[in-house]
């Protein structure tokens, strides 16, 4: 006598762990789909944003921008320029250095203009600090150690009211 063939169709409780599992699968996958749904929205809210794409572009602009150049300067001068030399002396060589100067150190378009921070204003510059920290020691002339007194570059912000909460420097 033949048997009858076998059922190709699982058995009622292999079919309930299967949906079971195809049901988690898809809710895993749809809860997975709306976190990086959210993470998109909330990182394309940030670029449009104008008010935090420009404070974060000033900062880079105080913080790391300018670092290079006035570090440069103070490898060919051992000293960073004075408070009343300002960031000018960057683009442009100071009354009486014109022979000597190593630069500009900065490539900007105007270049003998350092530009206005967003909001207009100049941005600020201060030598020694007032508010970083103080930077590795060098030695003097003299070719004993002395401690090198970093700087301090700012804007204003958007309130263009120097000491506010909305400073943005280097510090």
């Amino acid at each position: 006598m033949t048997q009858p063939p076998e059922s190709t169709t699982p058995p009622d409780d292999q079919r309930h762990v299967a949906n079971h599992n195809l049901i988690w699968s898809r809710a895993i996958a749809a809860i997975f789909v709306l976190v990086i749904f959210w993470t998109i929205m909330r990182e394309i809210k940030n670029a449009i944003n104008p008010h935090h794409g420009i404070i974060g572009a000033t900062h880079i602009f105080v913080a790391v921008t300018l670092k290079t150049p006035l570090e440069r300067y103070r490898i060919d001068y051992d000293d960073y320029p004075s408070t009343a030399q300002g960031l000018q002396v960057l683009l442009k060589p100071p009354r009486g250095m014109e022979k000597n100067w190593g630069g500009p150190y900065l490539d900007l378009t105007p270049p003998d203009k350092m530009p206005p921070d967003p909001w207009g204003h100049a941005y600020r510059y201060a030598y020694p600090s007032i508010h970083a920290s103080t930077a590795s020691a060098s030695v003097g002339p003299d070719g004993l150690p002395r401690p090198r007194q970093s700087y301090d570059v700012w804007s204003l912000g958007p309130d263009g009211i120097d000491g506010t909460a909305d400073d943005i420097g280097n510090w």
